[in-house]
C-alpha cells in the first residue's frame, strides 16, 4: 500500500496538470486567451504509424508566437477542445504559429504538424479575456492540404461563462479577436 500511494499521487498530478483549466486568480497585467479547436481529418488512414481520421478534440497542441519577440508558448486542448492560456505578454501582438496532433498506433506514433506563416495577429490586453473563438482545422490527406473554418466566438463565450464561474476571470471583459485569417 505504501508503494501504491506515491504512484497514485504522481498519476493524479499528471492527469490534473494536463487538463486545460482557467486560473482562479487574476494578477495585475495578466492576460487570458480562450478558444476551442477541433481537427477534422481524412485521407491519412494508411500512414503506417497510426490512423489520423475523424473528429478530434482532445490533445491538440496549439503554439502561439509573440510576433515581436518570437517567443512561443504551447497549450493542449481538453476533452472538449477548449484551451485557456494565461500569461501571454499583454498589449503585444501574437499569432497562432502551429497546430499539432500526435497519433499513436501501429506499433509507434507520429505527429502531424501544420505551420502557419500567414495567420492573423491578435493582441491580448491586460486583465481582459481574449476570445479567439472556435476553429475547425481540416486536415485533408487526399488534397495534401490543411484549411480552417468556423470561427465561432459566441459558442466560446457561452462555454467560458459556464466553466469560469469560480474564477476571477469570469467578471472580466471578453474581447473577441480572430486568431487566423
Amino acid at each position: 500500500m505504501k508503494k501504491i500511494l506515491p504512484v497514485l499521487s504522481i498519476f493524479l498530478l499528471a492527469v490534473l496538470s494536463s487538463c486545460a483549466t482557467i486560473p482562479q486568480k487574476v494578477k495585475p497585467g495578466d492576460t487570458l486567451v480562450i478558444g476551442n479547436a477541433t481537427i477534422e481529418a481524412f485521407g491519412f488512414e494508411n500512414t503506417g504509424l497510426g490512423k489520423l481520421s475523424g473528429t478530434i478534440h482532445t490533445g491538440i497542441e496549439i503554439t502561439f508566437q509573440n510576433t515581436t519577440t518570437k517567443k512561443e508558448r504551447t497549450i493542449r486542448t481538453d476533452s472538449d477542445g477548449n484551451f485557456f492560456l494565461s500569461g501571454l505578454a499583454a498589449n503585444q501582438p501574437h499569432r497562432i504559429s502551429k497546430v499539432s496532433i500526435k497519433v499513436e498506433g501501429g506499433g509507434g506514433s507520429t505527429t502531424h504538424t501544420v505551420t502557419f506563416t500567414n495567420s492573423e495577429v491578435f493582441i491580448p490586453y491586460d486583465n481582459t479575456v481574449t476570445n479567439i473563438g472556435c476553429t475547425k482545422y481540416i486536415f485533408d490527406g487526399f488534397k495534401n492540404e490543411v484549411r480552417y473554418e468556423c470561427r465561432d466566438h459566441y459558442k466560446m463565450r457561452v462555454a467560458f461563462k459556464d466553466i469560469s464561474e469560480d474564477s476571477e476571470w469570469a467578471d472580466k471583459t471578453i474581447n473577441d479577436q480572430c486568431g487566423l485569417r
